[in-house]
């Protein structure tokens, strides 16, 4: 069977990298997290509920204060996962949280393409928002009691809409990363994992995971944003006035309420380091 692995890289995601890291890490081989420099409780939360994943060897964690050069992280965590012979790796953000069902689905099914003539496996995701919860704690609470209206990007009174789907499942062979994390928001290529040689693509149409890039915090949000977008006034002035008037809601999202099964498990865990 083909070995599988994960790259997470990630900065200041408190709020949901024990989820990510949570969901997927029992069904791979191997998992590598690089924190690029958080100041919050990032670090902490995984150091402490994944401290035996990190003693056994099949947890990676670094940190790699790069700045905005995410490229410098990525082709770190190529290398360590070439090192533990993976073939298959899935790049998932700091806020990528997996179904325990399409994790194992995926390791199992497109994870076993040939590696030599699959390059990428694009896979669709729950595109999430969110404009209520300010703080981590608060917004985790609101999760695990259901209080907090998250809505699903992806489907509107009245039609559905696609989303590209990312490439969230990658040939390790002959992959190298390139770009910096500002990249996209200045009219660039945006920063990812690139290949060498040229092999074949498929789409698998499950929805791997629940994207929560526009549902985390605001504090979270705002954050971003200040440093993707910088003085970009139209991008400031969507995140300031969210509370306001969220253009998502006036188009007539939808309310979603399936979050991946691992906030039920660590949830509360989550809660007490917060």
């Amino acid at each position: 069977m083909n070995r599988t692995g994960v790259m997470t890289v990630a900065r200041n995601e408190e709020a949901t990298i024990a989820f990510v890291i949570g969901a997927a890490l029992p069904h791979v081989d191997h998992y590598v997290f690089i924190d690029t420099g958080s100041d919050d409780k990032t670090v902490q939360i995984v150091m402490t509920l994944f401290g035996r994943a990190i003693q056994s060897g099949k947890l990676s964690i670094l940190i790699m204060p790069v700045g905005l050069a995410i490229w410098q992280a990525r082709e770190k965590a190529l290398e360590i996962l070439r090192e533990n012979y993976i073939d298959f790796f899935f790049i998932l953000d700091g806020d990528d949280v997996c179904y325990d069902t399409t994790i194992v689905e995926a390791v199992n099914g497109p994870c076993q393409y040939p590696i030599s003539s699959i390059n990428n496996i694009w896979v669709p995701s729950f595109e999430l928002y969110q404009h209520k919860a300010e703080t981590s704690r608060e917004w985790l609470s609101s999760i695990m009691n259901h209080t907090l209206p998250i809505f699903e990007m992806t489907k509107h009174l009245g039609h559905h809409h696609i989303y590209a789907r990312p490439t969230r499942i990658q040939n390790v062979h002959d992959a190298y990363a390139k770009g910096n994390w500002v990249d996209e928001s200045n009219g660039l290529t945006p920063e990812g994992v690139f290949h060498n040689k040229i092999r074949g693509e498929v789409k698998w149409n499950v929805k791997l995971s629940a994207h929560y890039g526009w549902a985390r915090p605001m504090q979270e949000k705002r954050a971003k944003a200040n440093i993707r977008y910088g003085s970009k006034a139209h991008w400031t002035e969507r995140i300031e006035k969210l509370h306001e008037a969220p253009y998502c809601i006036q188009r007539g999202l939808i309310t979603f309420n399936n979050h991946p099964e691992i906030f039920g498990r660590i949830g509360n865990q989550v809660m007490e380091i917060l």
